[in-house]
């Protein structure tokens, strides 16, 4: 019996080490990096730190995971590295869900839920594929909770030091991952409200809304040297492939500005009916791709074709391409947009995240029925832990015209947190000593907490 009394009472011990042997038992096949299509982008530009930290900027991909990728190779040489980057970013992602632990515990009135919001979060199998692949989403994920983190115990403690690492903190966001762009409205929004309604903490708040404005300063910058780089402001040339390829998904080119790339488009059209007259299910043949690599994808098809008549076009080019449709077929871009996001019209899915959707409205409308039980510094943490996922959910969706869920992955942990959050909202967990028996029994009461 003396020797039970040493064994860990922990949650977060029996979670960790059921995660190291979920990790070693049933996955031990994927004991390796592994290197998906973007692996090798990453892999080039880690090549070119040297070079980017005197100015040159890539255009391709933004330096923070590629200056991880050059660290270990220095550390660790050219032979091995990619083995350390593999168990570094399963390092960081066990301190990740020990911070995620802390996270939910501070957050939620419940420790159970906030025990298991922790277990869910760290045996979900698109963590595990994607904590060994050499791409930004382990590191993307860690980071956006060591941030989430900083941001709650700046709520429950606020001091100058932690003000200015929220600032630094978002643009080592935004410089590993560019759909965290969102982060900086959102956050300049978070500082303006603290200001206007916080009044105790102004002189804090100050500096965190100084700091977003200097990492707002300093992506610009970014997004100017990419600028005169290759003609598009913006950090990377994803956004006008994209861009590109959505306007193509949509059916406005028909429309376009530019009558060269639409006789291309039209071509490239008329090329794929003749050789997959019987993929064209849909009477739009481009809301039949079915993802990336397929041989009947027609965004695919369409760039194979171009290439193989010699035909290629810049990234400015794709870029100017898109904007001028779009401004030519607003409403009907618009409406695009809305179907798209909604539904996932246009790329031959069928609704999807539905049930992320449902809890983000779920969330928000708690948010504001709870208004009367909150202060105004935890209203302002709770609109942006919403706003963090809301954010990126659109932004993938919108801007990207495929692999939604890998894009919006980083985000996943905090839609845990806010389904756990509408649980313990709606539940209420009591623990009652049976004094009688000497036991320790759970009774559950779901309960409207009034």
């Amino acid at each position: 019996m003396s020797a039970l009394r040493h064994i860990p009472r922990s949650p977060l011990f029996w979670i960790l080490l059921f995660v190291i042997v979920y990790w070693s038992v049933p996955f031990r096949q994927l004991h390796r990096p592994r290197l998906a299509t973007d692996s090798a982008s990453y892999l080039e530009v880690s090549q070119k730190i040297p070079a980017i930290l005197s100015g040159d900027v890539d255009i391709e991909r933004t330096p923070v995971y590629p200056a991880f990728l050059a660290l270990h190779r220095l550390l660790f040489g050219e032979q091995y590295y990619l083995y350390w980057v593999f168990h570094s970013q399963q390092l960081i992602i066990l301190i990740a869900i020990i911070v995620f632990y802390h996270l939910t515990g501070s957050l939620l009135k419940n420790k159970i839920l906030a025990a298991f919001a922790t277990f869910c979060f760290a045996v979900h199998p698109h963590l595990i594929i994607y904590n060994i692949s050499i791409l930004t989403e382990s590191l993307s994920i860690s980071c956006l909770i060591f941030f989430v983190y900083l941001l709650v115990i700046y709520y429950r403690k606020p001091t100058f030091l932690k003000a200015f690492l929220s600032g630094f903190g978002v643009f080592l966001l935004i410089m590993l991952r560019p759909a965290f762009l969102i982060l900086l409205p959102i956050f300049i929004l978070f500082w303006t409200c603290r200001l206007l309604f916080v009044h105790e903490t102004r002189k804090k708040d100050v500096v965190g809304l100084i700091t977003i404005f200097v990492a707002f300063g300093l992506v610009l910058g970014y997004c100017y040297q990419v600028d005169k780089k290759c003609g598009i402001f913006n950090l990377t040339i994803a956004s006008a492939f994209n861009q590109f390829h959505c306007v193509v998904q949509s059916g406005l080119y028909q429309n376009g500005s530019d009558s060269k790339i639409n006789r291309l488009i039209i071509q490239t059209i008329e090329e794929f009916k003749r050789e997959y007259p019987d993929k064209l299910k849909d009477p739009n043949w481009l809301l039949a791709a079915h993802g990336m690599g397929d041989e009947s994808d027609p965004l695919l098809y369409l760039r194979e074709s171009w290439k193989r008549n010699g035909i290629e076009l810049s990234h400015e080019q794709k870029n100017l391409y898109a904007i001028q449709t779009i401004k030519a077929n607003k409403p009907a871009y618009i409406k695009y947009l809305f179907q798209k996001i909604i539904f996932l019209k246009g790329v031959g899915y069928p609704i999807k995240f539905m049930y992320v959707y449902i809890l983000l409205l779920l969330n928000f409308f708690l948010i504001f029925a709870s208004l009367k039980r909150y202060s105004w510094s935890e209203i302002i943490l709770h609109i942006t832990l919403f706003l963090i996922p809301a954010g990126a959910y659109f932004t993938a969706i919108a801007g990207s015209h495929a692999e939604y869920e890998r894009l919006v992955l980083p985000v996943f942990p905090l839609v845990v947190l806010l389904l756990f959050f509408v649980i313990d909202h709606f539940t209420r967990w009591q623990f009652v000593h049976d004094e009688i028996s000497g036991r320790r029994k759970i009774t559950v009461d779901i309960l409207l907490q009034k």
